[in-house]
């Protein structure tokens, strides 16, 4: 073979290469990899100031930010190929529009398989409100780990379970399941909603005035509202707990003597002053709560005794249940790259996250702004404190 006809076959053979692993466009779907995870914080109970016990839904955090996975793409996946003048990688609402060779395809594709496998897991957190009697919560709680005593056994937790089915010497008060995804605020809740008089609003016409009650409302039951973290050592997962059970006392009655002064425009510009007195009602309901707020670190499927209050002969306890669990079968593994620099992520999230500290709730007496009025003047008249 002459020197022409090889140099022909090798032509051949570099111009039939880009033609077996052409450039092309696909489009991949990573809206769960990149949507923002909402944040569903739980309902305040007892007597609120102004009575909306509810609380908002708000945005929380993405797995992994747009720019992020466009990076480690770019970075991770054969990063001389996206010098290319035809690649190239656009993000747009959780869509990923991607131009590169058949070859670097196959390997995105694997390597957003690992992410969705990876970051496809749940933690559920079985929470149990028990009345226990107090000498046999600590028998059973003398077989706990050494050095760990808030810590509970399955064996342990069974034990428990058996008391509180007899129902002598302990007794369920509530029992919930809920889960989330990783840092995400969830809530769990049965409550009831009560209405009562408050207050009284003055409206005032010429000559006259009227008073107008003004509901406000409570809330009882129970309300588990939990922020969980897996994290990257030990199958440890630390939950941020506010638990709050709620129940009603009394509604108490009132009867409030108000001095009614009504100012009215006489004749000839002669403004004329008429006095007067009436009775109203308004409630005083009483609410019992009992609440924990707290941040615990325990192993996956252990319990912990998040909070303990004493009332009595018995105890209300609060014991939180943490499992984690892959939303796929088979997670697919981290492939190998064959670039000699790597993009990688650390977690590092148990050194540097911020605790929440819950301060305790204030005892004093809360008086409300008053500011200037106009129209009817109400004042109470009273012989004592009653």
């Amino acid at each position: 073979m002459n020197r022409s006809a090889a140099l022909l076959i090798a032509g051949m053979l570099a111009g039939a290469a880009p033609q077996d692993d052409p450039i092309e466009s696909r489009v991949y779907n990573v809206e769960f990899l990149t949507k923002r995870i909402r944040d569903f914080p739980g309902a305040s109970l007892g007597l609120q100031e102004g009575g909306d016990a509810f609380s908002e839904e708000c945005e929380g955090s993405s797995f992994l930010p747009d720019e992020m996975l466009c990076d480690l793409i770019r970075h991770n996946v054969a990063e001389d190929s996206w010098a290319h003048a035809k690649a190239g990688i656009h993000f747009d609402s959780g869509i990923l529009t991607i131009t590169n060779r058949r070859s670097i395809h196959e390997k995105i594709g694997a390597y957003l398989a690992y992410w969705r496998g990876f970051l496809a897991r749940m933690i559920t957190i079985d929470a149990s409100v028990l009345l226990i009697d107090p000498e046999l919560l600590e028998k059973i709680r003398g077989a706990s780990p050494a050095g760990r005593p808030a810590v509970f056994t399955p064996e342990q937790m069974r034990r428990i379970d058996e008391a509180a089915r007899e129902g002598k010497e302990a007794r369920r008060v509530k029992s919930m399941r809920v889960s989330a995804f990783n840092g995400q605020r969830v809530n769990l809740q049965d409550t009831t909603q009560h209405q009562y008089i408050g207050d009284y609003d003055s409206q005032t016409a010429t000559g006259s005035a009227l008073l107008d009650p003004v509901f406000s409302q409570y809330s009882t039951g129970f309300v588990l509202d939990v922020r969980a973290f897996w994290e990257p050592f030990g199958t440890a997962v630390t939950l941020e707990v506010r638990g709050t059970v709620a129940d009603p006392v009394s509604v108490g009655e009132r009867t409030v003597k108000l001095l009614r002064d009504v100012g009215a425009a006489g004749d000839k510009g002669n403004d004329r002053l008429r006095s007067g007195r009436t009775e109203v009602k308004i409630h005083l309901p009483q609410v019992s709560v009992t609440s924990v707020r707290t941040t615990v670190t325990i192993r996956n499927r252990e319990s912990a005794l998040a909070g303990l209050v004493q009332s009595g002969n018995q105890c209300l306890a609060f014991f939180l249940t943490p499992s984690v669990h892959s939303l796929e079968d088979r997670p697919a593994g981290e492939p190998a790259f064959e670039e000699q620099r790597l993009l990688r992520l650390y977690d590092v999230s148990s050194l540097t996250r911020a605790l929440t500290d819950f301060p305790g709730p204030r005892t004093e007496v809360l008086v409300g702004r008053v500011g200037m009025r106009t129209g009817a003047a109400f004042g109470v008249l009273e012989e004592g404190i009653r």
